[in-house]
């Protein structure tokens, strides 16, 4: 299916779609719980491009429109008013086991570290599908923006994974420069147990079982990867 991108603002990574694309998966019999989609487009300079998104319930304004909220369309770089192919993946991406992501920047990473119980609790209301090398935002109380970037994902076989409950999410420490001595702290695209903050996501939401007829349950889990760590990391667990 071809549609036309449209930017909107939203404090979360889900897209809108028109009210016919939903209405035709309202009748199949097999409908799967979360509704994921690969994005094909073609940039000004002849270059393809593919990233996959999940439905977050929302009806597009127009039914030529998949709506994208625009922070995360400027992490993928999929600009507005373009044609863009939209293929519904048929096998429901597995459950993520962990998730190893980096901050795009030394203060990226300072207020996800300060905001981590929050982001605890809340990641799952703005993000459910990732997968290796995506940069994708996080709004910390609606306000405030940071990026991340996936450097690894487990099962590492899976072409993009759903965040759930009991998924450890560890970012690497990403400091700021020392002039005299140079950058301090843990490279995780090169060594990945080396991890700073490991915290998982403590609450489902509508958006994280955004299917077409079922409502998400709040829930809370440990993280177990407190006894894999090394005592310098920091653990987090859910509240």
């Amino acid at each position: 299916m071809k549609l036309l991108t449209k930017w909107v603002h939203s404090t979360n990574c889900f897209v809108n779609l028109p009210i016919s694309l939903v209405d035709s998966l309202l009748d199949q019999p097999n409908r799967q719980s979360i509704l994921v989609l690969q994005l094909k487009w073609i940039d000004g300079e002849d270059h393809s491009h593919v990233s996959i998104v999940s439905w977050g319930g929302q009806i597009s304004s127009d039914d030529r429109f998949l709506e994208i909220p625009q922070h995360l369309a400027h992490s993928i770089f999929l600009p507005n008013s373009v044609s863009i192919d939209v293929t519904i993946l048929s096998e429901a991406p597995p459950a993520a086991v962990r998730v190893f992501v980096e901050p795009a920047s030394s203060d990226d990473w300072e207020i996800v570290e300060l905001h981590s119980e929050y982001l605890e609790h809340q990641i799952l209301n703005q993000i459910n599908i990732v997968y290796n090398l995506e940069v994708f935002p996080m709004w910390i109380y609606q306000q405030t923006i940071v990026y991340c970037k996936v450097v690894k994902i487990e099962p590492e076989n899976a072409k993009c994974v759903r965040l759930i409950s009991d998924t450890a999410i560890a970012i690497a420490p990403k400091p700021r420069i020392n002039k005299s001595f140079g950058p301090i702290g843990n490279d995780l695209s090169s060594n990945p147990n080396q991890q700073k903050t490991i915290f998982s996501p403590g609450s489902f939401s509508n958006h994280n079982n955004n299917s077409l007829n079922t409502n998400g349950k709040d829930g809370i889990h440990d993280s177990e990867e407190e006894e894999r760590s090394s005592k310098n990391d920091v653990v987090m667990k859910v509240a």
